[in-house]
């Protein structure tokens, strides 16, 4: 089974054969180029290093961030740099954003011996072509990448999410034959051409990066896309949380309804009955959560009216204290569901190229709300 970093493994191969091939056939006008072009690339980052130092504002908007991931305390931050696509060259964005900040970040968390582990998205699949090879990025990199991914190796999670969305009635189709996720700015998922869109693909490798605090640092013209693919991971992580707390209420039919009717020889047809009147209450809870997927009180009313379901059903039984454990279930119930709660947090840090500024960093907090770290 090919593993996640296989791929590149095979592109920096590639890439090595063909620059021996290259190497053979123009001798030393390859090693002027190269190294014209480290020349150049030593030029732009002293020159965007000189612009960012320049402006005291950006100073003061590190300490704030540092000081900020000083207070939560995580044993674990993942770092995330500015995109990286198969077809656009390191530039400025790149240097801004990993040079002059995260590198930064990187140095103040490492004194403080926070662990941390830097993480790469390389995009060779949305890409018109596959020009620049990982390896070149790679080169660049102030610090070594921890974990890197492809972003074709995020296809078959975003399938995944899709065929979620789908089932769950999440999904909208338009009339050019694109999918988009309903409620919010509805984004596209899935484009005319069959093609699965970013916000789909970059919500899974969020969510692939675990627990913790994850900091990504990007250009001010990606703050849509964030926010799309924060309602995509949002939205996913909801519907599992309703699918999970229904699932929990169907055991309860199975593990104590169930075995206590049979204990108490009733017969097959009352089992049966009780069973589909119940999972019907229960399915008709999670319907009525879907429909309200973004809203805050969804969870609530979700754990609410299952637990009506089972009370209901008691009352019509008159079996108050027989079914012994669905008064500490239902209870259970209420604690793990009764509100969303994220895994993890995420730092977005944005920042003008133009200006050489850090412009924006909005916290998104484990309650599901945005926090802007620069008025906390």
């Amino acid at each position: 089974m090919e593993t996640a970093i296989e791929p590149i493994e095979r592109t920096l191969t590639t890439h090595t054969e063909a620059a021996s091939v290259l190497t053979t056939d123009l001798g030393e006008s390859v090693g002027a180029a190269i190294s014209n072009l480290l020349s150049l690339n030593q030029e732009l980052r002293d020159r965007v290093e000189s612009a960012f130092l320049a402006n005291p504002a950006n100073e003061q908007a590190l300490e704030q961030i540092h000081s900020y991931l000083g207070e939560l305390k995580e044993q674990k931050i993942t770092l995330e740099g500015t995109p990286l696509y198969a077809d656009r060259d390191w530039d400025i964005d790149h240097e801004i954003g990993i040079h002059s900040i995260l590198l930064r970040i990187y140095n103040m968390l490492i004194q403080g011996g926070t662990k941390i582990e830097h993480h790469g998205l390389y995009d060779e699949y949305t890409v018109s072509e596959q020009r620049i090879p990982f390896h070149e990025f790679q080169s660049q990199m102030p610090f070594p990448f921890d974990r890197t991914r492809n972003e074709s190796d995020m296809l078959q999670g975003g399938r995944y999410l899709l065929q979620l969305f789908e089932q769950s009635g999440l999904i909208r189709q338009k009339e050019n034959g694109e999918l988009v996720l309903r409620g919010g700015k509805q984004p596209l998922l899935r484009k005319a051409s069959g093609m699965l869109n970013c916000p789909l693909l970059d919500s899974v490798f969020q969510l692939s990066k675990g627990s913790g605090t994850h900091v990504i640092v990007h250009p001010s013209e990606f703050i849509q896309e964030q926010q799309n693919t924060q309602q995509v991971m949002l939205t996913a992580l909801r519907v599992n949380h309703v699918e999970n707390a229904a699932r929990f209420s169907t055991d309860l039919i199975n593990e104590i309804i169930l075995p206590q009717l049979v204990q108490e020889n009733k017969p097959q047809e009352t089992l049966i009955t009780t069973q589909q009147s119940l999972r019907a209450k229960i399915n008709n809870a999670k319907k009525v959560a879907l429909e309200k997927i973004n809203q805050e009180t969804a969870p609530a009313q979700l754990c609410q009216n299952i637990r009506q379901a089972f009370h209901y059903f008691i009352q019509q039984e008159n079996a108050q204290g027989r079914f012994k454990g669905l008064a500490e279930a239902l209870k259970k119930l209420t604690e793990q569901f009764q509100t969303y709660r994220l895994p993890f947090r995420i730092l977005n840090i944005f920042f003008d190229s133009e200006k050489c500024s850090i412009v924006k960093a909005v916290l998104l907090e484990e309650n599901g709300k945005y926090r802007d770290v620069f008025s906390a």
